[in-house]
This record gives C-alpha cells, structure tokens and sequence, in this order.
C-alpha cells in the first residue's frame, strides 16, 4: 500500500473548498504529498483483494475525490481501521507503523480531526447505531435475538447458528 501511494503521490497539499467541506478546517503541512488526480480515501485493507498473482483489485470507490489529499492521511486510514478491526486501537505496533512512516504525533492528531470531519460528512446528520448509547435523548430497547443459519451441504443445524442481536430506536 506505501509502495503504491508513494508512486502515485506527484503533488504537494492544497487546502481547497472542496477538502474543508469534507476534511474541515485542519491545519496540515503543504509539504504534504499527495495523488495527482484522484484520492480514494477509503483504501482499507478489506477494500483490497490480492489475487493468486499478488495483483491489487480495489473493490470500494465510494469515497473517491478529485482534490488534493495527503497521502499519508490515506495510509493513516489503512493502519488506523486495520487496527480497529482486530480491536486493538492503541497497540504498539501501530504506534512502531505510524513512526515507520513518519507519521508522529502532531500529524497523527490532525488525521484524527480530519477523519472525524469526515465521519460527519458521511453521516449527514444521521447517528449510527454504534453511538447511540451515547446519546442522551435516545432510548434503546434491546430486542430478542435472532439467528441466521449457516448452510454447508450437510444440512441445516443449531449447532451452525449464528445470534443477530437486535437493537431499536424509541
């Protein structure tokens, strides 16, 4: 993922309209390098599958944009949500990753600004449900679980299930 943002980065940052309507108003280097055109900000490891041949196939562009965005933002993205994902958010590793590509402290608190400008920017006002607990004019009611059943050619079995637990708003 480095090799390929470092390729592709050919541009210095420049905080234009379009960014601070998405990113906010974060104050970031423009000795930032960035991607000529276009910048898929939501080039996460589980948005890239490696095929037999080692070729990359990114399978998300939703969050594309044609401004300049700090590649380092994106690669800060990739190891942030990585480490999110295995639920381990201060692991040392990441810290020893973050360093490897000099991201320190100061830029990593701004990627956090911006990635949380850009949580608002994609939730347009709507809460998702992982926050709703933290609401204090929300009430939730836990509803009964349910299952889904996974089949494999054996027949169906309570043993494969899986609990969905069910959460609705009041």
């Amino acid at each position: 993922l480095y090799e390929y943002l470092k390729v592709d980065s050919e541009s210095y940052f420049i905080k234009s309209k379009a960014f601070q309507e998405v990113f906010g108003n974060v104050e970031i280097s423009k000795e930032l390098k960035c991607a000529a055109t276009y910048n898929n900000v939501d080039l996460i490891l589980p948005n890239i599958i490696v095929d037999e041949k080692g070729k990359w196939n990114v399978i998300d562009y939703e969050w594309v944009f044609n401004f300049p965005i700090p590649t380092k933002y994106i690669l800060f993205r990739s190891i942030f949500y990585f480490f999110k994902f295995l639920g381990d958010e201060t692991n040392e590793l990441q810290n020893q990753l973050y360093a490897i590509f000099d991201i320190n402290e100061e830029l990593y608190k701004k990627f956090i600004e911006m990635e949380k400008n850009f949580q608002e920017y994609i939730l347009n006002g709507s809460v998702p449900i992982r926050h709703m607990k933290q609401k204090d004019n929300v009430k939730l009611f836990k509803m009964p679980a349910e299952y889904f059943y996974r089949e494999n050619g054996m027949g169906w079995s309570t043993d494969r299930r899986r609990q969905i637990n069910s959460v609705l708003k009041l």
